[in-house]
């Protein structure tokens, strides 16, 4: 059980990093906009993800709060339920706001910052999910290739036990070898 468990947490992981991957290249070309448009009074709340230049941006910004938007001579357009909408685009370039000082996670591509009109954004790049989610698979590959490497000298896979006495089992841990990998 706990090997199955494991094994699938490995394959999600590794889903995980290749999805991540290719959503890194595709945002050099195209930038997806997915955005939630929550009904509410006339200041109302849009939630948005979008990638965009190897980099995924979260925003969740009031409208009707801009100067643009108070003064305009048109009302506003307020939802009455929540909308959803996926909108496809070219990639864009998005910098933290001019004044703010960069640190170290700035430069790497992270950021936390309040906008314009009562909007908030954070910025993570998409290394950052692809790298860690590479870790499970990586041990768990290593993992085999040592313990194939281990049964073609003739030793235990699991304790490394020289099995060329006792083929059949290990005296020391008491595994069972399943075949000799050529």
């Amino acid at each position: 059980m706990r090997v199955r468990l494991l094994n699938l947490l490995t394959l999600l992981s590794l889903l995980l990093c290749v999805a991540a991957c290719v959503l890194w290249v595709r945002s050099y070309f195209k930038s997806d906009l997915i955005e939630c448009e929550e009904p509410g009074e006339s200041p109302f709340v849009i939630h948005g993800v979008w990638a965009a230049r190897g980099s995924v941006y979260v925003v969740e910004d009031i409208r009707g709060m801009r100067d643009e938007e108070v003064y305009a001579d048109a009302p506003l357009a307020v939802p009455t339920r929540r909308r959803w909408s996926l909108d496809v685009r070219a990639p864009e370039r998005v910098e933290p706001y001019p004044g703010q000082a960069l640190s170290l996670a700035n430069r790497a591509g992270f950021f936390e910052e309040f906008g314009d009109a009562h909007g908030v954004r954070w910025a993570f790049p998409l290394w950052a999910v692809a790298v860690p989610a590479l870790v499970l698979p990586t041990a768990r590959l290593a993992e085999v290739w040592s313990q194939r490497r281990r049964l073609r000298a003739g030793r235990c896979p699991r304790c490394s036990y020289d099995l060329r006495a006792t083929p059949g089992r290990c005296p020391e841990c008491g595994s069972t070898p399943v075949s000799k990998v050529v």
